[in-house]
């Protein structure tokens, strides 16, 4: 899969989310943020300084997250952290995308049920004329499938 860079409309909010959530338990400096996006999303999100300083400094602005300098190996980094008004940035766009990919979740669902549900209407009318003299039944539970994907009818003599 391409990493998300190429798909910026999709991509509205999500930095601020990954860098909050990643600033959350420990402070971390720009290109080491950099760095645990692509690391811990399995490089699916990929995104550069370039998105990840304007977010910060924009937090830093708004009183999300507070800044530090700190000097490591003789070099002056700055390091940033999460803020009490981040702390609550974080979880009103928690609840936002966890409401959102949830539509989209089930919104893909219901056309994978009801891709299901035409595949079995289909395989009950194939079977029937297959065997007009047999009654069918077919059990499926929600979210099981049989046989490698394909669903099982059994085919019963009729009384």
């Amino acid at each position: 899969m391409a990493a998300c860079e190429s798909h910026p409309n999709f991509m509205n909010g999500v930095p601020e989310l990954l860098i909050l959530r990643l600033l959350q338990h420990e402070e971390m400096y720009g290109y080491e943020i950099v760095q645990a996006i692509q690391s811990r999303t399995a490089s699916v999100i990929s995104v550069g300084e370039g998105v990840v300083y304007p977010v910060l400094h924009g937090l830093e602005q708004d009183g999300a997250l507070a800044s530090r300098r700190k000097a490591v190996n003789g070099r002056s980094r700055i390091y940033y952290s999460v803020t009490p008004a981040g702390s609550r940035r974080l979880a009103d766009l928690t609840q936002t995308w966890t409401s959102l990919t949830a539509a989209v979740h089930r919104m893909l669902q219901r056309n994978r049920d009801r891709s299901a549900q035409g595949h079995i209407s289909r395989v009950l009318i194939s079977l029937r004329n297959q065997h007009p003299a047999c009654s069918l039944s077919v059990h499926v539970s929600r979210g099981f499938t049989l046989m490698g994907g394909q669903y099982a009818p059994s085919i019963q003599p009729a009384s």
